[in-house]
This record gives C-alpha cells, sequence and structure tokens, in this order.
C-alpha cells in the first residue's frame, strides 16, 4: 500500500505563505490540515549564496575564475570578474542554508503540519511525498536537505507545480514484449564523470540500450524520429532559463526542449513512459516537459 503526502505551498503575498497538507492512502484515512509560513527570503538568499560560490569553485577548477551573477529566483544570469572560493568555504555556505531551512520550517505556526508529517512518515507504508508550489524560489531549494528527512531515508521527496495533468490512459510497458528500450544519450561530461551512469545502464537486465555518446544536433533529431523508446535519459550538462531548459549535447552545442518538442510529443504519443535527465539545473527542462500535450514522467 502507498500513502500520497502532498505538501501545497500557496504564496498569498511577498511575506506570506499558506501551506496545506493533503494525504491519501493512509492508514490514518483521508487527511487535510492548513498551516502558515512567513515567506523564507533569507533561506533563498542563503540558498543563492551558497549556489553561487558551489559554481564559482566549479569554474576554478576549470582554470576558470568568474564570477556566478544569480538573479531574483536563483538562476544564474551573467557570469563576471574574479572570485576566489574554496572548498571549506563552500561548506560553511551549505552549513548556514541548512541551519536556516530548518529554522525556517520549525516556525510555530506551521508546527501541527510538522507534526502530522512526521505522524505520517512514521507509518510502515511506502510513502510518495511531493511539494507543490508555483514559486519557483521555492521550487529550487534543496527540500531533501530538510533535517525531518533525514529520519526517513527511504522518502524521497519530489517537486510539482499546483496544477498538473494526469495520463489518465493504460499504457503497455514495454511497449512491445520482451526487452525496455532505453536511448541513452551522453552530452558534454567536462569536469563531471559520466560513465556510471553508463555503466548501470549496460548492467540492466532486459534492457536493450542506444547510447549516443556526445551526438550532433541532426544525428540526435533522428535517433529521436527513427523508432518507439519506452525510456529516454540523458547525462550531462544543462541548464535552466525560466520555464524552459536546454541540454548541451557536447563540448559546441546545447539544444533546447524546444529544438526538440515535435520528436518528444511523437515519443509520448507512442508509448515513452519515463523521461530522466541525470543533469544540473534542471528544474526549467521539467517544467518545459510538463507542458507537452502528452505527458511524459
Amino acid at each position: 500500500m502507498t500513502q500520497l503526502v502532498n505538501l501545497y505551498l500557496y504564496q498569498q503575498s511577498a511575506d506570506h505563505i499558506q501551506a496545506q497538507v493533503l494525504v491519501s492512502g493512509s492508514s490514518l484515512g483521508s487527511v487535510s490540515m492548513v498551516g502558515v509560513l512567513p515567506f523564507p527570503k533569507d533561506v533563498v538568499a542563503k540558498y543563492q549564496n551558497w549556489r553561487s560560490t558551489y559554481l564559482s569553485l566549479q569554474n576554478i577548477r576549470q582554470d576558470n575564475s568568474r564570477a556566478i551573477v544569480v538573479d531574483s529566483v536563483g538562476e544564474y544570469a551573467s557570469l563576471s570578474g574574479d572570485y576566489i572560493s574554496t572548498p571549506e568555504n563552500c561548506d560553511t555556505k551549505a552549513r548556514l542554508f541548512r541551519e536556516r531551512l530548518d529554522d525556517w520550517l520549525r516556525d510555530s505556526r506551521f508546527i501541527d503540519i510538522r507534526q502530522l508529517l512526521t505522524q505520517l512518515f512514521s507509518q510502515s507504508l511506502q510513502t510518495k511525498f511531493v511539494i507543490c508550489t508555483d514559486n519557483a524560489q521555492l521550487q529550487q531549494l534543496p527540500w531533501v536537505l530538510w533535517e525531518l528527512l533525514k529520519s526517513y531515508p527511504a522518502i524521497e521527496v519530489s517537486i510539482s507545480g499546483l496544477t498538473f495533468k494526469q495520463r489518465l490512459e493504460n499504457r503497455t510497458f514495454p511497449i512491445q514484449m520482451g526487452q525496455v528500450k532505453i536511448l541513452a544519450i551522453l552530452g558534454d561530461s567536462v569536469g563531471i564523470n559520466i560513465q556510471a551512469d553508463r555503466q548501470f545502464l549496460e548492467a540492466l537486465p532486459a534492457a536493450d540500450v542506444e547510447f549516443l555518446p556526445t551526438p550532433e544536433r541532426t544525428d540526435l533529431h533522428d535517433r529521436l524520429w527513427e523508432q518507439p523508446r519506452d525510456i529516454l535519459f540523458f547525462a550531462g550538462h544543462s541548464s535552466s532559463q525560466g520555464a524552459t531548459g536546454k541540454l548541451r549535447i557536447n563540448q559546441q552545442d546545447e539544444l533546447s526542449l524546444d529544438d526538440i518538442e515535435h520528436a518528444l510529443e511523437r515519443l509520448a504519443r507512442n508509448g515513452l513512459t519515463l523521461a530522466i535527465f541525470n543533469s544540473c539545473d534542471g528544474l526549467g527542462l521539467a517544467k518545459r516537459l510538463a507542458k507537452l500535450p502528452t505527458q511524459v514522467p
């Protein structure tokens, strides 16, 4: 039995968030509870500071000492100037963020929801925990670091908008009897190691995996249109710009989801069950996928 725990965060004003928990499939029955949180301006600032420091550290490791300038929702808007960062400085910024995140979620007006979540998570049930909000700054926060979740390592947190469409039609998985068909795009991996991704996919039982290492645009387009797939996988660098995202498919080329929208829609209509993007800064990718007429989980 699986229980679904949704935590809705509605921004009512610049300083006020209404929080609501809706639960289904629980041994407690259907549950609903409402609370209040202040808008976490300091938490967002601490996160942006940590992220900026980390990205600057990565640049220095690649002999590219440039500072990251973040915009209002934590996206990096430009690179400029010289910046010196250290792993110790990055760790300090991470600790300050975690402390402020936990302080925010201990607010007295949120305590009843916190206690309810503890009660729900303590049950011997498989639990899906989803944080639902349309606020880009709240969506970007690494909720997995919330200290409440550390006591429940089996529970993974997901992010969703306040509105979403659910696939209602039955899907056959895999599309054809036999092996699961996977198209694995291995993009630009400068500064990161994606060999573990490849090794994991190669070891999957009953899987027919086609690898596309650092493909050219035309080659990727051809493969996307070629045949139905059960799973689309990407590993490498990516970036978000607001409600869309880009994949760096090789060291020279970036590909936006807008560029391959029709191919993705065709894959979805023909049975694509799951799209996995193991890449950084992928919130824009998820938002763009959610806009496809045929939903892709």
